[in-house]
């Protein structure tokens, strides 16, 4: 995984941009090898994918009731 963080300041002057937009162009050059996304999307892939069994978490990451019934807290 690659994490590009971007400030809008730095990455909005037009030279930079254009780094960005080569950067992108390139990686989508690798097709389904590659999968550019924003941070909600990984973390919604991670959730769905690799989270586990059994264990429920609120959409502010808490703990839910049901869990903590189950697990006797």
């Amino acid at each position: 995984m690659m994490s590009v963080g971007l400030h809008c300041r730095l990455v909005g002057r037009p030279g930079r941009a254009k780094g960005l937009e080569d950067f992108l162009d390139f990686a989508k050059g690798f097709g389904d090898d590659v999968w550019i996304c924003r941070r909600d999307e990984i973390a919604a892939h991670f959730y769905k994918h690799h989270y586990p069994d059994g264990f429920e978490r609120d959409h502010a990451g808490n703990q839910s009731k049901a869990n903590k019934l189950r697990s006797g807290l």
